[in-house]
């Protein structure tokens, strides 16, 4: 298992999420023309630097930034790129939240890294270090520590990796409220995978899936199973299509309509991911026609979920 492999899991609330989608997104954006030119349509990207440092939510700001410094780097702009990374790092600096903070700032470290600049990634890292001490909890504690290890392994620095990622499995482990825990771990796992320490990935792994197992409520079950079997199939596991299996059997004992009808997408939506489009099509239409039995004022966002789903597949 040596395929790096990157956002398997959503973060763990919407403002986490925003900031995965900042850094991850970055190699998908157009081409421009170097130093201060401008895009075919847009203004100069010194010009979008400049708004960027105009928005005053640091959040905000750091994602923007983060999206200026990816054309720089594309247009071959270096100069322009470290200085939008280093007023992105301040601004993940003044965010106020411990947990998200850190995210912030692990988001820069990743594109240091990516953009060669070690020793600013090795400062930002020093920082994210120092802002995960502020962090009481460990469901949030745990993915900061994941994205911590994979800076530092991209930067050929093994030990502080793999430090670090034992550092997060202990702290998984502590969880006490199951489905979080198997969250936790999952993430622990695919971290140990990035890293390339096979041994330890699938050792994590199988305890997340005897542990997910356990989880009582059908509708947590499936979804964790989902998680699970989508994470193994990014991972090129034979066993991914089994866990996928077990997390539909978790689905079809929910008894909520409207519960089961969003496991069902949640699923269709993995097996989509992995090009199954009949699967995909099968579960969509399993869902679509439970949505008929959901009173209308409450499954709009379901028949949204469908929807989108359905069109990825085009």
């Amino acid at each position: 298992m040596r395929k790096r492999l990157r956002g398997i899991l959503p973060r763990s609330n919407e403002k986490m999420r925003k900031y995965a989608l900042g850094w991850m997104s970055l190699t998908a954006l157009a081409m421009t023309r170097c130093g201060g030119g401008s895009s075919n349509t847009g203004p100069t990207l010194d010009a979008q630097y400049q708004q960027a440092m105009q928005i005053t939510s640091p959040d905000a700001k750091v994602i923007k930034l983060l999206e200026v410094a990816g054309k720089q780097k594309t247009a071959g702009d270096t100069g322009g790129a470290n200085k939008s990374l280093a007023s992105a790092s301040l601004a993940a600096g003044q965010i106020a939240d411990p947990a998200s903070r850190a995210n912030a700032l692990n988001g820069v470290a990743y594109e240091q890294v990516k953009f060669n600049a070690s020793t600013e990634a090795k400062d930002t890292l020093k920082a994210v270090r120092d802002t995960i001490k502020e962090i009481e909890s460990a469901q949030a504690k745990v993915p900061n520590l994941v994205d911590m290890s994979v800076s530092y392994a991209r930067l050929g620095n093994a030990d502080a990796a793999k430090a670090y990622l034992e550092e997060a499995e202990s702290d998984a482990g502590g969880i006490s409220e199951t489905r979080y825990r198997v969250d936790a771990l999952l993430r622990v796992s695919i971290g140990y995978f990035r890293c390339e320490l096979p041994a330890e990935s699938e050792r994590v792994m199988s305890t997340t899936r005897e542990l997910a197992a356990t989880i009582a409520d059908h509708r947590h079950r499936s979804d964790a199973l989902a998680e699970i079997g989508d994470a193994l199939r990014k991972m090129s596991s034979p066993d991914a299509p089994v866990v996928l299996d077990e997390a539909k059997a978790a689905a079809d004992q929910i008894d909520d309509n409207l519960s089961k009808a969003f496991a069902l997408v949640n699923l269709g939506s993995k097996q989509a991911g992995a090009q199954n489009y009949a699967a995909a099509k099968a579960l969509l239409d399993a869902a679509e026609e439970l949505s008929g039995k959901v009173d209308a004022s409450i499954s709009g966002e379901l028949r949204d979920d469908i929807n989108q789903v359905r069109q990825r597949m085009q």
